[in-house]
């Protein structure tokens, strides 16, 4: 995976369902986005903002939308 041979995690953040119960929109992010919960924390967060939107198309397939 291209994530580990540079040296960085990935982890999957939000995710959308359609009216049938299939996941229709999932984002993939980095595992030091966001921001820690605590201000005095040892969290690896540093609000990386590094995301990739995965929309379904109308095949099953995805595509890359942001």
């Amino acid at each position: 995976m291209y994530s580990w041979e540079c040296g960085f995690g990935i982890r999957y953040g939000k995710s959308r369902t359609n009216v049938k119960g299939a996941k229709s929109m999932q984002e993939l992010l980095c595992n030091c986005g966001g921001k820690p919960k605590k201000a005095n924390s040892t969290s690896s967060r540093t609000e990386c903002p590094a995301m990739i939107r995965l929309l379904r198309t109308e095949d099953d397939g995805w595509y890359i939308c942001e």
